[in-house]
């Protein structure tokens, strides 16, 4: 079973190495050019994360053939704990502290997410499709919570190179249950007595640069006053 297909590792490492070449496109001439960053990302993570891919859906905790949800949040999830990304600053900016390096490591594997998707055929009433719509976080308030989860993660403190699946499993069904609900609404309008109404408390998280960062990764916040 593979990460992203369901051919062999190799296969899984050349998926892969496209869904990072079409973020670092994006970001080239996006992100990393306003934010003065260039990324290097380890080759040798890549076929890690490809490995421990396979051992992921061991059709016990994980079915043998995911769909496609469990499939992007095990590959945002990996990228997140075990991906070995250098972030270069360039002339004149100052080092990234290691807080810095995790947030922006975090938005990169959730820049993963609608990339992976569009990668996948998948089987719709017996009939094999690819998703069309472009994933994004369900609401502004969800993207800052769901980046501030992802900062938390970290590879598990195990000696050499063992790695608690179990643990690991259930931190991918649980983001795989927020992508797959995130997914759902988009271009939805649900009835919701909450939903686009947190401007209050996502003010406050302007003050903070890692927050006020976070909440531009998808969506295009010149300024929150003027998001619902």
């Amino acid at each position: 079973m593979g990460l992203l297909t369901d051919g062999d590792v190799e296969e899984n490492l050349q998926t892969l190495k496209r869904i990072i070449s079409e973020i670092l496109v994006d970001w080239e001439d996006n992100l990393l050019a306003k934010e003065n960053l260039s990324l290097e990302v380890s080759s040798l993570a890549l076929s890690r994360i490809c490995l421990l891919g396979e051992a992921l859906f061991d059709g016990y905790t994980l079915p043998e053939q995911p769909g496609p949800f469990k499939r992007a949040a095990a590959l945002c999830g990996l990228i997140r704990m075990f991906g070995k990304i250098t972030w270069k600053p360039g002339s004149g900016r100052p080092p990234l502290t290691d807080l810095k390096e995790q947030a922006w490591l975090a938005r990169f594997a959730l820049a993963t997410v609608p990339v992976a998707l569009y990668q996948m055929e998948v089987i719709l009433d017996s009939e094999v499709a690819i998703l069309s719509k472009a994933w994004e976080p369900a609401t502004l308030h969800l993207q800052v919570e769901l980046l501030n989860w992802l900062r938390w993660l970290e590879p598990p403190q195990l000696p050499s190179e063992e790695v608690d699946l179990g643990r690991l499993q259930k931190t991918v069904m649980a983001l795989a249950m927020v992508i797959e609900e995130s997914y759902y609404l988009v271009d939805s309008e649900p009835h919701c007595d909450v939903m686009h109404r947190a401007t209050d408390c996502l003010v406050g998280t302007l003050e903070d640069e890692t927050y006020r960062q976070d909440l531009t990764l998808f969506y295009p916040v010149a300024a929150l006053e003027e998001v619902d």
